[in-house]
């Protein structure tokens, strides 16, 4: 492995370090023409820092948002001497103004945001060992979102529904994130009135059918609210929602008369005043009467002018009243009265003694007087 050139010793051929053994041993022999001197010499080989880093990185990195560590940079050398671990810089990428190192490790200035930032960044960093550059390397960093925001409720706080109708809306929302429970899931969480609702199977807000009359909301004034709350796996959104029950016309539910008795041969008398139960405050009401011998005049029920009852003709008359009310559309209630006609002392009696009688010498008793009377009160039988 050896020559000597010019009272020098050299290797034929420059050793390597990396490839090559570490120690030799060689014999030389200094010779003065008659004399000879052999001595043998170890040659230890050093190192030579002539081979550049290799970056050991890998040029693919995700990184979750809201954090600015993307990788720590780290690389091998062939030499034992030199710096290392090699000293890294940012020395190119489209992206590298928001790049540092910091301890050896590639990260984000500032740390970026998923919903507002750029999903995918591009940097370039180079490796130096004190003499030689690494070859550049290209390192792609692919953001990744993280469930940090609260989903957003889009269903309306303020509902309403008529009475007498069940309630229902759809709960929905929205969440900037694409990770997380999406759609988020509901649950009712508070409100002054939250016994009153509950959540179906398809993820609606309901509540049974109410009576805007017969109001059982706490305050008493058909405002029913309840909190829903929405939940993405990690983040919390409560909203309340109030349900206004608004009032519908309804029909009459009963029709009152103050009296039911009507004297004979009383033309135009007046039976009793009308009342009538509607659960709508402020409703107003018409009235027909299925008798038109009969007429409502404001809410007298009375016999039309002219027109009398005959108790001898009738004892009890049978009318149906019909009470409509003006609340817009035309609602009605029938109820069926019976009036009881009184009578009057108005027709004579009828002697039914016969005209012509037989009577027997030595009696003194004639005949039974006796009559009928058409009429069920004065005196019965009559007096003679």
């Amino acid at each position: 492995l050896f020559e000597i050139v010019g009272g020098n010793l050299q290797f034929i051929s420059a050793p390597d370090y990396e490839t090559d053994p570490h120690t030799y041993d060689v014999e030389v022999t200094a010779d003065d023409g008659v004399n000879t001197t052999p001595q043998t010499i170890t040659v230890t080989l050093t190192d030579v820092n002539d081979n550049a880093p290799v970056i050991t990185t890998s040029a693919t990195q995700s990184v979750a948002e809201n954090s600015t560590f993307v990788a720590a940079l780290t690389s091998t050398d062939a030499d034992t001497v030199g710096t290392n671990p090699a000293t890294f810089t940012i020395t190119g990428g489209t992206d590298a103004g928001l790049f540092e190192i910091v301890g050896g490790n590639l990260q984000f200035i500032a740390a970026p945001d998923y919903e507002t930032d750029p999903h995918s960044y591009d940097v370039e960093v180079t490796a130096n060992d004190g003499v030689n550059d690494s070859a550049a390397q290209a390192i792609t960093i692919t953001l990744t979102d993280v469930n940090d925001n609260a989903p957003v409720i889009t269903t309306s706080a303020a509902q309403s529904v008529e009475e007498n109708a069940a309630f229902s809306v759809a709960l929905t929302s929205t969440d900037a994130d694409t990770v997380g429970t999406i759609p988020a899931t509901f649950t009712i969480t508070g409100g002054a009135d939250q016994a009153l609702f509950s959540i179906d199977g398809s993820g609606n807000l309901v509540m049974t059918a109410k009576d805007y009359e017969g109001a059982i909301d706490v305050g008493g004034d058909n405002s029913y609210e309840v909190e829903v709350t929405a939940n993405d796996g990690v983040n919390d959104t409560a909203q309340t929602i109030t349900v206004s029950v608004t009032d519908v016309n309804e029909a009459p539910t009963d029709i009152t008369l103050t009296a039911s008795t009507v004297a004979e041969n009383d033309a135009g008398a007046v039976i009793g005043t009308l009342g009538v139960v509607d659960q709508d405050a402020g409703d107003s009401h018409t009235f027909a009467v299925s008798d038109n011998r009969f007429e409502v005049v404001g809410t007298q029920l009375q016999l039309k002018a002219g027109q009398s009852i005959d108790f001898e003709s009738e004892t009890s008359i049978d009318l149906t009243i019909t009470a409509t009310d003006q609340g817009g559309t035309g609602l009605s209630y029938n109820e069926n009265f019976t009036l009881t006609v009184t009578d009057v002392n108005d027709n004579a009696p009828v002697i039914t003694t016969s005209a012509t009688q037989s009577v027997a010498e030595n009696s003194t008793f004639v005949a039974a007087l006796t009559s009928t009377d058409a009429d069920t009160v004065g005196t019965n039988p009559a007096t003679f």
